[in-house]
């Protein structure tokens, strides 16, 4: 038992070393190459940073039910972006209605999208302009509604837009901006004096 004993604070004291001696020549490697490391991180870091843009969706909360009338009323959506590179950055606004139940009703076709330059800095775009109504799709439940009477139906939804690289089309903004809004069909009726 004894020799035994001593083989195992042997082996002990060899592992200790083993793992000390590995210490010292992980400490040397990163002292060597901290200067790469750095380097690389900073290159990549300012990649991603530079066509990283910020998005807000601002939406009148009960808008025209003809969608038609979304187009010529510049102020129904006003997008606000921030663009933290310093170049002008070149994308697409992707939108994207949700009813009050969650549900996908329509998005933008990304082939009819416009491209659109974001200058540097803060800049707000008219929706209009950017999400044309002309260049979304909707669900097949939706669409022979809104073919039929050019309305989306009486519902709250949501509208998303996001930010995408017209060549990758990958999301640059962080998360999407959205704006809640309501659709009443018709008037309430009201007293005339």
């Amino acid at each position: 038992m004894i020799f035994l004993s001593g083989y195992q604070n042997n082996a002990a004291i060899g592992f200790t070393n083993r793992s000390v001696a590995f210490k010292k020549l992980l400490r040397c490697f990163l002292a060597k190459h901290i200067g790469l490391f750095l380097v690389l991180f900073l290159v990549l870091f300012s990649n991603l940073h530079g066509q990283f843009v910020m998005i807000e969706v601002y939406m009148d909360p009960s808008p025209p039910s003809l969608l038609g009338e979304w187009d010529m009323d510049p102020e129904l959506i006003m997008i606000n972006t921030i663009n933290y590179s310093e170049e002008p950055v070149d994308v697409r606004f992707l939108g994207e209605f949700q009813n009050s139940y969650g549900e996908r009703v329509g998005g933008t076709d990304q082939a009819s999208a416009p491209l659109i330059t974001i200058p540097p800095g803060e800049f707000t775009f008219s929706g209009s302009e950017v999400i044309p109504t002309s260049a979304f799709i909707y669900e097949d439940n939706y669409q022979k509604s809104i073919w039929r009477t050019g309305m989306l139906p009486e519902d709250f939804y949501s509208l998303c837009v996001d930010v995408t690289d017209p060549f990758s089309n990958q999301s640059i903004t962080e998360y999407p901006g959205c704006s809640e809004f309501f659709i009443l069909v018709g008037e309430n009726p009201y007293l005339i004096y």
